[in-house]
C-alpha cells in the first residue's frame, strides 16, 4: 500500500467479539479479482464452505470476511486460476488469515494453490479422519442440516448464504461426486436469515425421470423445506436477523 502497509483497512467491518466461540478473519486484496477463490474446510466434521469467486469480482479491491465459526481444525486453501498468486509480477497482492485474534498465514506469491492449517478439534486433533461429530445439541446459538440423496452426485451443488452478514458459503460440487449416494451435512451457525439454494446442472432436479432423489433443509429441528423435482435450481429463505428482518 502507499503508507507501506500490508493491510489497508483499519479493521473488519463486522464487530464480532460476542462469538460464542471462534472468529475466523480472512482479507484478500489483489489486482484481478475474477482470478481468484478460496475455501475454507473444518476439518472435524470434513464440511468445505466455498467462497464464491463472483465476490471477487472486482480489481485493486480488498476483500475482507469475518464470521463466527465453533471452535475446532480448520484448512484454508487460495487458489489463482492464472497461476502467479497476488503478488508481485503484475502488481501487489497479499491475504491474511486470522483466527482468533492470532495471525495464522499471511501470503502474496503462491502460484496456483496455498494451503494452511490450524485449530485443532475437541480431541485434540488436528483432523479426526474415524468419523465427524454428529452431535451438535451443545451448539451454543443454531444448527443447520442439509441431506441430498442423488443418483448423479456429480450434478448436484448447493449454496448457503447469511442474509445477514451478505456472505455466501459453498459446498463443493466435489464432495458431491459418488452416485445413488445420501449427503449428511450439519453445522452450528449463528443465529441468522439464510438463504438456501440447490443448484441442478444438468437441469432436472433430483427426481424423478432419472431414479430417485431428493434434499432436506432442517434448521434448528423444523424442517424449512423438502424437495425433489427443481429443474436447474430452486431457493428457500428461513430465519431472521437480529433486527427481526429476514434481509
Amino acid at each position: 500500500c502507499e503508507d507501506g502497509s500490508d493491510d489497508p483497512s483499519d479493521s473488519s467491518s463486522d464487530d464480532l467479539t460476542s462469538c460464542p466461540e471462534s472468529t475466523i478473519k480472512v482479507k484478500v486484496f489483489t489486482e484481478f479479482g475474477g482470478q481468484i477463490s478460496w475455501t475454507l474446510k473444518n476439518k472435524c466434521t470434513g464440511v468445505a464452505f466455498f467462497l464464491q469467486t463472483e465476490d471477487h469480482a472486482g480489481d485493486n479491491t480488498l476483500y475482507p470476511f469475518e464470521e463466527c465459526v465453533p471452535s475446532a481444525a480448520y484448512e484454508f486453501t487460495i487458489n489463482d486460476s492464472w497461476g502467479d498468486g497476488l503478488c508481485c509480477d503484475c502488481g501487489p497482492g497479499w491475504y491474511k488469515v486470522t483466527y482468533n485474534g492470532e495471525v495464522e498465514k499471511y501470503g502474496e506469491d503462491f502460484g496456483y494453490s496455498e494451503t494452511t492449517s490450524f485449530g485443532s478439534c475437541e480431541d485434540g486433533s488436528d483432523d479426526p479422519s474415524d468419523s465427524s461429530s454428529d452431535d451438535l445439541t451443545s451448539c451454543p446459538e443454531s444448527t443447520i442440516k442439509v441431506k441430498v440423496f442423488t443418483e448423479f452426485g456429480g450434478q448436484i451443488s448447493w449454496t448457503l448464504k447469511n442474509k445477514c452478514t451478505g456472505v455466501a458459503f459453498f459446498l463443493q460440487t466435489e464432495d458431491h461426486a459418488g452416485d445413488n449416494t445420501l449427503y449428511p451435512f450439519e453445522e452450528c451457525v449463528p443465529s441468522a436469515a439464510y438463504e438456501f439454494t440447490i443448484n441442478d446442472s444438468w437441469g432436472d432436479g433430483l427426481c424423478c425421470d432419472c431414479g430417485p432423489g431428493w434434499y432436506k433443509v432442517t434448521y434448528n429441528g423444523e424442517v424449512e423445506k423438502y424437495g425433489e423435482d427443481f429443474g436447474y435450481s430452486e431457493t428457500t429463505s428461513f430465519g431472521s436477523c437480529e433486527d427481526g428482518s429476514d434481509d
